[in-house]
């Protein structure tokens, strides 16, 4: 489990560097540091990183629920393992698929890490601001 003890909501951006290592705060490493994560593409704007543990457990659900859409899709799953200073080697494939180079935006809270492009999330924030300014707005007129 991620942030069991910490607020929700962490962000923060963070280097990739040239071998696909990513350094996941300390904040939102899982409880052992030696554990493996499980990276997942659903097709949205962004990552999601698990433990390990938490994909297996997804998928036995799905498969008691005769859920095979998301078994399917947690079965996608490609690991991360730690190195020896602390940082998570992500799949080239998936950091490419989400135009993540040399920089991401790591977002965390619960039992899920996101991963973004800085551009993507950029984008994406400044949307939602946008947004959030307009119904400020129509309720103040």
């Amino acid at each position: 489990m991620f942030c069991e003890n910490e607020p929700m909501g962490y962000i923060g951006n963070y280097m990739v560097d040239k071998k696909f290592r990513v350094v996941i705060p300390c904040t939102l490493k899982a409880e052992k540091k030696s554990e493996v994560l499980a990276v997942v593409d659903f097709g949205e704007d962004f990552l999601r990183i698990y433990p390990e543990k938490t994909i297996l457990e997804k998928q036995k659900e799905a498969l008691l629920n005769k859920d095979m859409d998301s078994f399917l899709a947690y079965s996608k799953a490609a690991y991360a393992k730690v190195d020896n200073s602390s940082r998570y080697i992500i799949p080239k494939d998936f950091l490419e698929a989400k135009n993540i180079k040399d920089r991401c935006i790591i977002i965390g809270g619960g039992d899920c890490i996101f991963i973004w492009s800085v551009e993507t999330y950029n984008k994406k924030h400044e949307a939602a601001c946008d947004k959030k300014r307009e119904r400020i707005r129509s309720k103040e007129a």
